[in-house]
């Protein structure tokens, strides 16, 4: 018979197994750039925040427009006559206040341009923050691949180095080219230690933009990507979040203008009411019957209020005016330059790709004449340094060709269109 205590054993044996098994691949699970990007839209806090910010804003629009609404009020009301009688009134009311000079319609369309405002000001931070994501994201797999190139390179110098201590063990070369391959060896291996660090780092920035969750991007074979056709730049400049809410912001400045200017209308309040019940002798309107009020204001002056008002919303209009255009012209800037990166970036990767390609015919050579002893050893240090060196600038550039993209993306307002809940947007 088994003992309880090797039955416990064999179970927290199995539950530990069953952990790593189903548990630990799942954490480590390499995540496409898509996916990412969902979840930083979902979980990122500062677009929560912003969200729930643009949610508040809504039910202020609501707020806003409320007065306009037609009120129904109960009144009950005690009169004490003397020190022991009271009169008890209960009333019935509704009142409105009467739109004469037209101005609910565009306080309503104030309130809803300020929710735009608001709702494209959210989008511009999609678009910026998803934008930043994916850039780290490219970041973090060339991070990754200047891992595994160190790590290969570090192999390859612990093939000479081994090469070298035969050679030396066989009096061929002297103790020197030993110590010149070991110190390449540890050179090496420091850039290694180094590249595992930064692409760490990477993979924590990655996991603060989904709320602390473990990320990890996919692997890909890292095929240049294809630039987004901008067949119209006015036109793709003019649907972007920030340009947007510059133009919401000037119709609201327009209709302020509009209401600002009826600063000495009219205005009309009509009321209606009947007394419900009462034990008074004399109510006012009697029971049965109904009371009509209608009150009206006509300002005469204010004081110039509604003059410097109107002045003071003109100005307002014209600086809208001039900071769309100045925002129009930066957007259109911004286009053009993220173009100009990409062709600069297609160029120089081509170049990249032909130097690695010699580089690496030169380290072939270079080191099968080493081997055979035809060739020096300062010949094939030189060679390695020359193929690192043009394996990092083709890493860098193919970098370099993601974050163009990324540019291009951002500057069309590309993650705003995609990203942004569209559920969220009220108006």
């Amino acid at each position: 018979m088994k003992k309880p205590s090797d039955l416990i054993i064999k179970c927290l044996i199995l539950w530990l197994l069953t952990t790593v098994f189903f548990i630990s691949p799942l954490s480590a699970r390499e995540i496409s750039l898509e996916r990412f990007l969902l979840m930083v839209q979902i979980n990122n806090k500062s677009i929560k925040s912003s969200a729930r910010n643009l949610e508040s804003t809504y039910y202020s629009v609501k707020s806003a427009v409320a007065p306009q609404r037609t009120k129904v009020n109960i009144q009950e009301t005690t009169n004490a006559i003397t020190s022991e009688t009271a009169e008890n009134t209960l009333s019935l009311g509704i009142s409105q206040e009467i739109d004469i000079s037209g101005i609910y319609s565009d306080q309503e369309k104030s309130a809803v341009y300020g929710y735009k405002v608001q709702a494209e000001t959210h989008r511009k931070l999609v678009n910026e923050i998803l934008s930043s994501a994916e850039s780290l994201y490219w970041r973090a797999i060339m991070g990754q691949e200047n891992a595994d190139l160190y790590r290969n390179i570090l192999g390859e110098r612990e093939e000479i180095l081994r090469i070298t201590r035969e050679q030396f063990r066989q009096d061929i070369i002297p103790r020197l080219d030993v110590v010149r391959a070991e110190a390449r060896v540890e050179e090496s291996r420091s850039l290694l230690t180094q590249a595992r660090s930064n692409y760490n780092d990477l993979l924590s920035r990655l996991s603060t933009l989904v709320g602390g969750m473990e990320v990890i991007p996919q692997r890909t074979s890292l095929i240049p990507p294809e630039m987004p056709s901008v067949r119209n730049v006015e036109e793709t400049c003019s649907s972007r979040p920030d340009i947007l809410s510059l133009q919401y912001a000037l119709d609201k400045a327009k209709t302020d203008l509009r209401l600002a200017s009826r600063g000495l209308s009219p205005t009309l309040d009509a009321f209606l009411g009947w007394t419900a019940w009462s034990d008074a002798r004399i109510v006012s309107p009697p029971e049965d019957e109904l009371l009509l009020s209608l009150t009206m204001n006509i300002p005469l002056t204010d004081g110039n209020r509604t003059h410097y008002q109107v002045k003071e919303k003109e100005e307002a209009i014209g600086s809208a005016r001039k900071e769309l255009g100045a925002r129009m012209d930066t957007a259109m800037e911004e286009i053009t330059l993220a173009r100009n990166r990409w062709e600069r970036a297609i160029a120089i990767r081509k170049s990249r790709e032909k130097q690695v390609q010699l580089a690496e015919e030169e380290l072939r050579i270079t080191t099968l004449l080493y081997q055979e002893g035809l060739g020096s050893q300062l010949d094939l240090l030189n060679a390695q340094t020359e193929q690192v060196r043009a394996s990092t600038e083709r890493l860098d550039a193919v970098k370099e060709l993601y974050l163009a993209l990324v540019d291009m993306k951002k500057a069309c307002g590309y993650y705003a269109r995609e990203y942004t809940d569209k559920e969220l947007i009220r108006y």
